[in-house]
């Protein structure tokens, strides 16, 4: 039975790579496929399992018809694709512009709000290793962690809708930046 499902895994493999050649792993220097490669892995595998299951195949469909669009389907590589502070990190070489600034960011946003374990919106973080959880996934691991509502730990700021971290009456760092200060009377 284990070499069936094994065997299922990497002709789904070599349907992911046909489809999005960019998910081959290469040699991060030298472009190379590693000479004994068994399509037992894609890049993707390094996606936590529940953002790969929510929008992993998605976003790859995206990276792929905008690299058509330019042309580089071929030469476009991944670099890492790793979860950093509860958020995706997708690395990569030969991004066009709508890649680095719509598509990553897009997906980099949803990350936060879908469980990271089963794919399901998220409603708590939890604050040891900051990650995103359903309520189903996290009460598996409740004993091991302390969590913040998503609502609570995404707190925006009402007038800039900023990311504001904290409960003080002071400005958010978005509201900050849009105060123009006054030199006061002792600057020359």
């Amino acid at each position: 039975m284990k070499g069936c499902v094994k065997l299922d895994n990497i002709q789904k493999n070599k349907e992911l790579i046909a489809r999005y050649p960019f998910l081959l792993p290469r040699n991060r220097w030298t472009g190379e496929v590693v000479s004994d490669y068994g399509y037992h892995y894609t890049e993707l595998d390094a996606m936590p399992e529940g953002w790969r299951i929510a929008f992993g195949e998605q976003m790859c469909e995206e990276i792929r018809e905008e690299l058509l669009r330019a042309d580089y389907l071929d030469k476009y590589r991944i670099s890492q694709i790793k979860e950093k502070y509860g958020s995706l990190c997708w690395y990569d070489f030969g991004a066009t512009e709508k890649i680095l600034r719509e598509i990553i960011p897009k997906y980099s946003k949803l990350s936060q709000r879908t469980c990271i374990e089963c794919g399901k919106p998220a409603t708590k973080i939890s604050l040891g290793w900051i990650s995103p959880w359903c309520n189903e996934c996290a009460d598996k691991i409740k004993r091991h962690e302390r969590f913040e509502s998503v609502e609570t730990y995404f707190r925006t700021c009402e007038d800039c809708a900023y990311y504001d971290t904290d409960e003080d009456d002071m400005p958010c760092c978005g509201c900050v930046d849009k105060i123009n200060f006054e030199p006061s009377e002792d600057v020359e």
